[in-house]
């Protein structure tokens, strides 16, 4: 028998015998921490091509199913307000202005011309934003920043060195034998002069 867990969202079940509840601690969609452990609601904000909404909800989450279709849109978790809107041409800019992620790590992501990919992104955070007020108790991920920064420029930010293939530079290094040709041509040019 499904009884229903309250919270501000959409009405949840019991599932499995256990109960819906939000984990803050989850790191993937709708994983369970364990076996006995509580499902965890998530809604990854992620956008991909052919994907027309960005939304990847845990399934608790959708009220409205559509078998057939691969993806969920705003309504289908009753957002069907100026935030569905949003989040939908928010989608069909990505769709339409980007081009490709880049196959190193010191490069960004390529765009088309005639968007600010920054304010794409600060536009993704409000949409963040809003779906954490929407919904207090459900996980709420942005998972986007990879179309706009490096993959270092990433690390960086989550306090990680930068990485680099073998044989390439890197970051901050100083190869010993070019400081020693420095040094060289220094003593040859002789001390100096002020």
């Amino acid at each position: 028998m499904a009884t229903a867990v309250e919270y501000r969202g959409p009405t949840l079940t019991k599932h499995g015998g256990r109960p819906i509840q939000p984990n803050t601690n989850a790191t993937d969609n709708c994983v369970e921490p364990s076996k006995d452990g509580p499902i965890v609601l998530t809604i990854r904000v992620y956008p991909d091509h052919g994907h027309p909404s960005s939304l990847w909800p845990s399934k608790e989450l959708v009220t409205i199913s559509r078998p057939m279709q691969a993806y969920v849109l705003p309504d289908q978790m009753g957002i069907e307000d100026a935030l569905g809107e949003k989040i939908l041409t928010w989608t069909d800019r990505f769709q339409n202005f980007f081009v490709k992620e880049c196959d190193d790590f010191t490069s960004r992501p390529r765009w088309r011309p005639g968007i600010d990919v920054f304010g794409w992104y600060d536009e993704g955070y409000e949409i963040i934003y809003k779906l954490r007020a929407r919904f207090p108790d459900v996980q709420v991920k942005p998972q986007f920043a990879r179309y706009v920064f490096s993959v270092n420029e990433r690390r960086e930010h989550a306090g990680l060195l930068p990485i680099s293939l073998p044989g390439k530079p890197k970051a901050g290094h100083i190869c010993i034998s070019d400081l020693l040709r420095g040094s060289e041509r220094n003593r040859a040019q002789g001390p100096a002069k002020s």
